[in-house]
């Protein structure tokens, strides 16, 4: 299989670094890149998790429906300054953690909110735990039903993105961690915010230099949060008013 490089461009200036060996400084068809305009180019696992300390930033809103919570799990901090993706088939996920207030099994993601600057987004894409979320083909992929579309270069402001009920929800086999965000099969550019604590977010790319990028594979002018939230329902999570009482 042919294998393209890999070419980084800075958002503050036409700076192209090398990352592992593996990032070249050409300019191929498919290219890594990110631009502050972002131009086009199931397990039964009994008991509860143990306590999460791996992600104290990560950021979780909840609500209750039927009685039980809806948590939507993010990192970035509701702004989008730049983008960053391929211009080939590419997959961008944020690793989240479970809700310490949710049991396992059946922790079920049901819908997800995206900023995509280029392109579209056709599939959300689903990994387990584990210390990455593995080769591009791995996972499970479920189409969704109206795809996420590019709004153009971030602007700065305030902007969570689009969001997308999953007609068959991802369900996490009793894992602590996964790995969550959206397939574009003409390559595609998501949005990035820049401007809060360092996540976890990751590139699949089967054919560029890498076909794993992680955040620290990238250099630093590069990093941040992908603008990818989820929403995990399930009936062992806790409604936010039942977290803690008191009988006098």
């Amino acid at each position: 299989m042919k294998r393209t490089h890999v070419a980084i461009i800075s958002v503050v200036a036409i700076a192209v670094a090398l990352v592992s060996g593996a990032l070249y400084a050409d300019r191929g068809v498919n290219r890594l890149s990110a631009s502050a305009t972002s131009a086009p180019p199931a397990v039964m696992v009994p008991g509860d998790l143990p306590e999460i300390t791996k992600s104290p930033n990560q950021n979780a809103t909840a609500a209750t429906k039927d009685g039980r919570a809806v948590y939507q799990l993010f990192w970035d901090d509701g702004t989008c300054e730049a983008g960053i993706g391929v211009a080939a088939t590419n997959t961008a996920m944020m690793e989240f953690d479970a809700p310490t207030v949710c049991t396992q099994p059946g922790l079920s993601v049901i819908a997800v909110t995206a900023r995509v600057n280029t392109n579209t987004a056709s599939s959300f894409t689903l990994r387990q735990s584990g210390a990455g979320p593995g080769a591009p083909s791995s996972g499970t992929r479920i189409p969704l039903g109206t795809a996420i579309t590019g709004l153009g270069a971030c602007a700065g402001t305030a902007t969570t993105g689009v969001s997308r009920v999953l007609g068959t929800p991802g369900i996490v086999n009793g894992t602590a961690n996964f790995y969550a965000g959206l397939v574009y099969l003409a390559g595609g550019y998501t949005g990035r915010d820049t401007g809060s604590a360092l996540g976890r977010m990751y590139l699949n790319c089967a054919t560029c230099g890498m076909s794993v990028y992680s955040s620290l594979d990238l250099p630093s002018s590069l990093r941040g949060n992908l603008v990818i939230r989820v929403t995990v329902d399930d009936a062992g999570c806790v409604p936010v008013e039942l977290q803690s009482f008191s009988i006098e």
